[in-house]
């Protein structure tokens, strides 16, 4: 400290420029932070997730079988991830490609019945996947289309109907809800989530329900009684 000190006071302006140098790296670093988080967040306002960690995936283009399979499953398995970590534009992003590529799959044909089969129940995961990123995203109508879409692909499949009954919810519609769930529960009984889905729409149902009724009840104009107002205001 005191050979600090005594430097300080024979050479000052160099401590200054020392001070100065420092604080000046500090700025632009923080400068940098700022601008590199207001990137990735202009990205992810605009639905994309930016220079993308998955580029290997996206750019691929599978020729055969094998390596399509291949592909969705890789797909599957970052788009898993990427939910865990709440990383959905790059879910959103993921399971996109992996419809394409099994629209493309099934366009060509070629395969057999149960290699369509197959696709066809593929494409549902990815659908009612990304139907749960969107309804995360705050995209609730493409989460609802998408719930559907998993639905048009594979009727059985149980999440694909509990995806609705959540976007339909979302969007204010509880009997649509309520439906969704009651035909999950039809195919998984024992699922106490899903049965759990069903009270809370009933439950739901019923209050909407009672207070629809009141209000048409506080609106009702008994005409008798609006008859006999009128006749007393004549003079």
């Amino acid at each position: 400290f005191f050979f600090h000190f005594q430097c300080f006071r024979q050479h000052p302006s160099s401590h200054i420029l020392h001070i100065q140098y420092n604080t000046l790296i500090a700025f632009f670093g923080l400068c940098t932070r700022i601008i590199s988080h207001n990137i990735m967040s202009l990205f992810s306002g605009l639905g994309c997730a930016g220079p993308s960690a998955h580029t290997d995936l996206l750019s691929a283009t599978p020729d055969n079988l094998t390596s399509q399979r291949s592909l969705i499953e890789e797909i599957k398995r970052r788009g898993r991830a990427c939910v865990i970590s709440k990383n959905y534009p790059d879910a959103d992003t993921l399971y996109g490609k992996g419809i394409d590529v099994l629209s493309s799959m099934l366009k060509v044909g070629g395969g057999d019945g149960v290699e369509d089969e197959t696709s066809k129940k593929d494409m549902a995961v990815l659908y009612s996947n990304r139907s749960l990123v969107r309804m995360q995203m705050g995209k609730i109508a493409e989460a609802l289309e998408d719930a559907d879409r998993a639905i048009n692909c594979d009727p059985t499949y149980v999440k694909a109907h509990w995806r609705r009954g959540q976007a339909s919810n979302a969007c204010g519609n509880t009997s649509e809800a309520l439906a969704a769930f009651e035909r999950a529960v039809e195919l998984e009984p024992n699922n106490k989530a899903l049965r759990k889905e069903v009270q809370n729409a009933k439950a739901r149902k019923e209050r909407e329900e009672k207070l629809l009724a009141e209000k048409a009840s506080d609106d009702y104009v008994d005409p008798a009684a609006e008859g006999s107002s009128e006749n007393n205001d004549v003079v």
